[in-house]
């Protein structure tokens, strides 16, 4: 008897020592296996807008239940695209993560904004970007995926959307970064494009940059509230301070060669710069 109770605490223990190995330290950062999805339910969403486990139910307090009645009037009303899993919006109706962007460029509510970013952060690229960038990429596709790396390249203030535009043009300059692009025909500029796409010398950027508002959409008093929607607008500009004649180029686009290891490394150093600029 005192053997078989030797063996059963024997047993216990080591069944203890492995279930310990196994439990997740509670020094550990959480993973957010919930932003590895395109698309959430909004009672996710709303769960993990203050901080509750995603699949928490039920949502009836505050401010979990106020959250979510917000993601369903916002589709109700058809401020936000939705699959509706019924007549209407409810827990199980879900958005992509693209629709969520756009809504949550359009509120500017910070609850959001930091759950955008936690979805963006866990997304991995593509493959159908992937396949885009084997050799050219247009540039407002470029900065899509500049939101999937951590760029807030939309935020209401365009600070770090500014920072990254001006660190593509400042890579180009010193031959870190190829940008291709149109010649804009100053006297019949509808032809250009039907213009052949074509390597833009570095040297170029040097008294050129890209234009900024022709990437973001921005309101009269300067508020970025998205992406510009055609990138055979998006368009260089002389930055000297003084009109020149001189070539300029439209529909720009960047070659994928060094572009994701750029865009991981040395482009963090243009991060903040214009905060520091123009910032409070």
């Amino acid at each position: 008897m005192g053997v078989m109770i030797y063996i059963a605490i024997k047993l216990m223990k080591r069944v203890g020592d492995t279930l310990d190995k196994h439990a997740p330290s509670e020094e550990a950062p959480p993973t957010d296996h919930w932003a590895e999805r395109q698309r959430l339910e909004i009672s996710v969403i709303a769960n993990v807008s203050v901080g509750r486990e995603p699949t928490d139910i039920p949502i009836d307090k505050d401010p979990e239940n106020s959250r979510f009645r917000e993601l369903k009037d916002a589709i109700d009303t058809g401020e936000m695209d939705s699959d509706l899993h019924g007549d209407c919006a409810n827990f199980l109706s879900t958005v992509t993560l693209d629709e969520f962007t756009m809504y949550v460029a359009a509120t500017n509510k910070p609850y959001w904004i930091e759950v955008l970013h936690r979805w963006q952060a866990a997304q991995p690229l593509s493959h159908q970007q992937g396949e885009k960038l084997k050799r050219r990429i247009p540039l407002l596709e470029f900065l899509e995926i500049a939101k999937m790396h951590g760029w807030d390249v939309m935020e209401a203030d365009g600070y770090e959307g500014f920072d990254l535009i001006h660190g593509i043009t400042e890579a180009a300059g010193l031959g870190d970064l190829v940008i291709l692009g149109k010649k804009i025909n100053q006297h019949m500029p509808s032809l250009t494009l039907t213009a052949r796409l074509q390597e833009i010398p570095s040297e170029f950027w040097r008294t050129h940059a890209i234009n900024t508002p022709s990437c973001l959409s921005m309101t009269g008093a300067g508020m970025v509230i998205g992406l510009q929607k055609d990138n055979a607008h998006v368009q260089t500009e002389c930055d000297q301070g003084i009109r020149q004649e001189s070539q300029e180029y439209a529909d720009l686009y960047l070659k994928s060669e060094g572009l994701i290891d750029w865009l991981e490394n040395d482009a963090k150093l243009y991060r903040g710069h214009t905060e520091k600029a123009y910032g409070n």
